[in-house]
């Protein structure tokens, strides 16, 4: 059965829809779902579009990285601190603060996971 997707306007629609479904409202990506609601986007076009959201996971996971140092460090001088017996609250609220930063990049790192992996199968549909 034909569900309008093979068609040029309804692989648009479709397109149109997972956008919407899946992009943020950032000013790039509102530039991005405003350049597919005037023309269908193109395997090359894709490929673009995934390679850049690489490319923010990849600097999203050397944050991430970055991130596990600091709290190694910190939590090296936390440990050196007690031996002498000195206050590690300040320390310990950063080692919180790095933590929950970490967590944030780390839900950002999933959903762009997700739009690649979506982008994929589009790619995938479009090339079939």
């Amino acid at each position: 059965m034909n569900d309008g997707i093979s068609s040029p306007k309804g692989l648009r629609d479709e397109w149109s829809l997972l956008l919407h479904s899946f992009l943020e409202e950032s000013s790039e990506q509102q530039e991005l779902l405003n350049k597919m609601k005037s023309s269908e986007l193109t395997h090359d076009q894709i490929k673009v579009i995934k390679k850049e959201l690489s490319s923010k996971r990849k600097k999203m996971n050397q944050s991430i990285e970055k991130i596990k140092i600091k709290i190694e460090q910190v939590s090296n001088v936390i440990e050196n601190l007690e031996l002498v017996g000195s206050d590690t609250s300040g320390l310990i609220k950063e080692i919180d603060f790095l933590n929950n930063e970490g967590e944030k990049i780390s839900e950002e790192v999933f959903g762009l996971d997700k739009k690649i992996k979506k982008l994929h199968e589009l790619q995938d549909l479009i090339t079939v």
